[in-house]
């Protein structure tokens, strides 16, 4: 029997298309017309809220006893919510039946394939009712890798109801529904599994929405590779409704097992299980969701309380406003976590943080933004032992714009690389990037003090961080602070006033000249600059002017040896490298025109010599008659380059160079050097151990 097929019918609405194809089949079936087999008719695009199928097209087979049977196919299918928007559907029906209301599929076999004919799911049994009134999709038995999922899907022109159970379902397969993109999420699943239940239901004046989700082995990674995670357990919540408005949520993810990377942060859960609770609303065109309540809690490590509004459009999600609020955290493991993942190759990446501290922070778009930190018995301290300080308490407050609010901070000591600081109280103000002293800042430091009275900072938190200071260093010892930068001990007090001392671009300088007071004289401290001072080797160069200093007040405590008179000079283009000199012009002298007692004692001579690299000693049984000479002038230069040392000194002999050139009443002494070339860590060992060696050469 000859096949006869029907024209495609035109693009209808639902309730008329339906009605009209299902009175022409009742027509013919009851006519018992034997000339058909199989019947085609299509109809055109349906749609209901969130949902809508572009195009079905049904076959109908007609057997002898009017039995129908055939096959649905519906292309262009776009789901609701986030689900992919294009899938090609083909219902297969064992049994069909008709009536005005539309049709009904018993006894079939659901085929859902992407438009390029991949299947998405193995077939499955499925019971179907399509009609003018809409459709209801029972589906049992959809398999999906080794798990199955169980749906009931029912749609009208008044909305739709879905209804979904589903067992040990592979998270990669399941993904692949779903349109993340959209929502702003790029991730790719490698691994996991997910069971659960879905139930939504949605109309044009209310909807209900409650998800309950267990994940398994979950891993997961995104194109840059900078965020993953692996053998991730979770449980996942979520009811929200809404009635005649928009919607309201209570949701809750728990992270019990795994590891996550979210740049730059390490997260292990078997350390410490991780909660998160929130609840809030949408806005009416759901592009805003306000987080009127959350509750972040990472057991062993913080525990956040805060609210949040979030907008969704174009390209992805974006923070509008943020509260947080902080119960006492250990800063040790909080900071090892969260704190120093951040700091991996700044200034403070190796920053230690321990004691405790609670923080309060509101954040707006708007710029209406704030903090306050409040800090107890807290220690900040640098591995590197570059600084520290040590039982840091009190508020920080920091305001985006508007009137600030006043910071006090107290701490019982401090550390500047070697050089310890005393207790103090720090008073000042956070206005957006910027900070300034309210009140002078006194330092106590090797038997002195540094003195504070200014000191405003720009940039702070960014690459362009810059500050400013004046003060003023009272007398500090000077044998202190070479004993703690570990070179040759000098005695005497330095002191003097700190002009403006400024901060930028990683360099510290002065703007202007440092005069200090120091040995009965003054060293001036010109064009200095101090480069990364927190970096792994600080760069310190400057020119240094030496006026008349007492050699008396400077060998007084020191066992180099006793000299009388004055030394002036000047080192010039002096580079410190990691606090160690690498490089300097040096030169010093008796001053021209010095009127000063000139005397050296028979110990400096030896050690003078010494220096010098003078040969075996001269005359030795006549140096130990007398216990000081008379000298004109005396002086040593040293020129500092690649780890050597050329030497000089007062002025050229006949070999070598003066260092000391007797003079005055008798008993006189020259004091010459020969080593014109002398590698600087040997100088430096010399000087170390003239207390133990006696060469000079005397005449």
């Amino acid at each position: 029997m000859a096949a006869s097929r029907l024209p495609a019918l035109p693009t209808l609405t639902l309730p008329l298309a339906r009605a009209l194809g299902g009175s022409l089949l009742l027509l013919l079936i009851s006519a018992q017309a034997p000339a058909i087999e199989e019947i085609v008719f299509s109809s055109g695009p349906v749609r209901g809220p969130g949902w809508s199928v572009a195009r079905t097209l049904t076959r109908l087979r007609i057997d002898g006893d009017a039995r129908a049977s055939g096959v649905i196919e519906a292309s262009g299918v776009r789901l609701p919510g986030p689900l992919k928007q294009i899938y090609n559907l083909s219902a297969s029906c064992a049994r069909l039946s008709f009536d005005t209301s539309g049709m009904a599929c018993l006894g079939g076999e659901l085929q859902i394939q992407t438009p390029d004919g991949e299947p998405v799911f193995s077939p499955a049994r499925i019971e179907a009712a399509y009609g003018k009134d809409g459709f209801r999709f029972v589906i049992a038995g959809l398999e999906l890798g080794g798990g199955a999922i169980e749906t009931t899907f029912e749609g009208t022109s008044a909305g739709f109801s879905l209804d979904a159970n589903g067992r040990s379902l592979p998270l990669p397969a399941l993904l692949e529904l779903f349109d993340l993109k959209r929502a702003g999420i790029d991730v790719t699943a490698q691994n996991g599994v997910v069971s659960g239940t879905l139930r939504w239901h949605e109309s044009s004046s209310h909807g209900d929405l409650s998800a309950s989700l267990n994940l398994e082995q979950f891993a997961f990674s995104d194109p840059s590779g900078l965020n993953a995670g692996e053998n991730l357990v979770a449980e996942l919540s979520l009811e929200a409704s809404r009635r005649s408005g928009p919607w309201r949520f209570e949701s809750s993810v728990s992270l019990s097992a795994g590891q996550v990377y979210l740049h730059p942060v390490f997260v292990d859960a078997a350390e410490g299980s991780l909660e998160f609770k929130a609840d809030g609303k949408t806005s009416q065109d759901s592009k805003r969701v306000t987080v009127e309540d959350f509750s972040f809690r990472h057991h062993g490590v913080a525990q956040v309380d805060g609210s949040a509004v979030l907008g969704f459009g174009a390209p992805g999600p974006t923070l509008e406003r943020l509260v947080l609020e902080t119960e006492q955290i250990a800063l040790a493991r909080f900071h090892a976590v969260y704190i120093k993942p951040w700091l991996v190759d700044s200034a403070l990446s190796k920053l230690n943080a321990t004691g405790s501290a609670t923080a309060r922070v509101v954040w707006s778009r708007e710029g209406t933004s704030e903090a306050a930190l409040r800090f107890r018995e807290t220690n900040l301290e640098d591995d590197a032992a570059r600084f520290a300080l040590v039982g840091l308490s009190g508020d920080v407050h920091w305001r985006e714009s508007g009137a600030p609010r006043q910071t006090h901070v107290d701490f019982k000591s401090a550390r500047f690389y070697r050089i310890d600081l005393g207790s103090t109280k720090l008073v000042g103000t956070f206005l957006g990037s910027d900070f300034k002293l309210s009140a002078p800042l006194n330092l106590s430091m090797l038997g002195g003090a540094l003195r504070i009275d200014e000191f405003e900072a720009t940039g702070l938190g960014g690459e362009r961080l810059s500050w400013g200071m004046r003060g003023e260093l009272k007398p500090i010892s000077i044998m202190a602070l070479t004993k703690r930068l570990e070179w040759p001990p000098f005695s005497g007090s330095l002191s003097g006033d700190v002009p403006s001392l400024r901060y930028s671009d990683g360099q510290i300088s002065i703007n202007g000249k440092l005069n200090v007071r120091v040995f009965d004289g003054r060293v001036e401290i010109d064009e200095l600059k101090l480069e990364q001072p927190f970096g792994v080797v600080p760069r310190m160069t400057a020119d240094v002017l030496v006026d008349n200093l007492s050699l008396g007040a400077l060998t007084r405590t020191f066992s180099f040896g006793k000299i009388e008179g004055r030394l002036s000079g000047r080192i010039a283009d002096l580079v410190l490298e990691n606090w160690r000199p690498a490089a300097f012009d040096a030169r010093f002298a008796t001053p021209e025109g010095d009127k000063s007692r000139h005397r050296i004692s028979q110990r400096a001579v030896e050690n003078l010599a010494r220096i010098g690299g003078a040969g075996q000693v001269l005359s030795s049984t006549l140096l130990k008659f007398f216990e000081s000479f008379s000298y004109h002038r005396l002086g040593i230069s040293c020129r500092l380059k690649n780890g050597v040392c050329e030497m000089g000194g007062v002025e050229d002999a006949e070999r070598g160079y003066y260092i000391v050139k007797g003079g005055g009443l008798p008993p006189r002494i020259d004091v010459y050097g020969f080593n014109t070339r002398v590698d600087w860590s040997t100088l430096v060992e010399r000087l170390k151990a003239i207390t133990r060696v006696n060469e000079a050469v005397i005449r």
